[in-house]
C-alpha cells in the first residue's frame, strides 16, 4: 500500500536501510532510540500534513502500529 511504502522509504532515511521489513517489525528490533523513533515520526508527519498526538506516538512500538495510526488520522481530517 502507498502507507506501507512511505513508512519503510521513512524508515529507509532514518535507518539507511529498510529490506527485511515487515507490518510487526519494532523499533526495538530496528534498534531505533528515542530520537530516530520522533525523527521517523516526524518525517511520517510531514508526508501527510498532520501530527500524531502525544499518547498515539508512545503507543506506536511495530510499523503495522505507524500505519494503523496514519489510516486512522488520514480518516479523521
Amino acid at each position: 500500500t502507498m502507507v506501507e511504502t512511505l513508512c519503510w522509504k521513512a524508515i529507509e532515511r532514518t535507518r539507511g536501510f529498510s529490506a527485511g521489513l515487515k507490518a510487526d517489525t519494532t523499533f526495538e528490533e530496528l534498534k531505533m532510540d528515542d530520537y530516530e523513533i520522533v525523527d521517523f515520526l516526524m518525517n511520517v508527519e510531514e508526508y501527510y500534513r498532520f501530527a500524531f498526538h502525544e499518547n498515539e506516538m508512545l503507543e506506536m512500538k511495530t510499523m503495522q502500529n505507524v500505519m494503523d495510526m496514519i489510516n486512522k488520522n488520514m480518516q479523521e481530517d
